[in-house]
């Protein structure tokens, strides 16, 4: 009985049906059950855009086969933005908040603080409030929260919240 020759995958990707389709990752091995496209060498995918898969298997040499049948897979949307985001002083404190994403599979917020040198990630949270300190006198800072879903999609920024003492 003869081997079999072929050692594993080849993933390509495209946006039309009969497009050009690009290479995504080589997938090694026989008995691969599933692939997850994590955008490869071209960065993140869009949301909500259908992409069209051909696969094809290759040999010991890297020689390819005929295009196995086009596929097609949907990207998920973004969650919604939070909104409402407010604060209020508690001693040393401020408190901000935010409402709860109406989505079923959100599973927490990520806060960023707007600096001038960019937006830098302070924390992340699984409920709608964040606690940070008090700005010294005559100062501000500037905070946006995201949501984030089961997934690890996350939201565009909400509106900021200025923060001022």
């Amino acid at each position: 009985m003869r081997k079999m020759a072929w050692r594993g995958y080849k993933l390509y990707r495209s946006k039309t049906r009969d497009g050009r389709f690009e290479f995504v990752k080589k997938i090694p091995g026989r008995y691969s059950q599933g692939v997850v496209d994590d955008g490869g060498l071209f960065g993140k995918l869009e949301d909500q855009v259908e992409y069209y898969y051909i696969l094809r298997t290759y040999n010991k040499v890297d020689v390819e086969s005929y295009d196995l049948p086009v596929v097609s897979a949907m990207t998920k949307a973004k969650p919604q933005k939070p909104t409402g985001l407010k604060w209020e002083t508690q001693g040393k404190k401020v408190i901000i908040t935010w409402s709860k994403s109406p989505e079923p599979d959100i599973v927490g917020y990520r806060v960023y603080e707007k600096r001038p040198s960019g937006v830098k990630e302070i924390g992340r949270v699984k409920d709608t409030g964040f606690s940070v300190d008090v700005p010294s006198n005559g100062t501000s800072k500037r905070y946006v929260v995201t949501a984030v879903d089961k997934d690890d999609i996350e939201s565009e920024q909400s509106d900021e919240v200025t923060v001022e003492k």
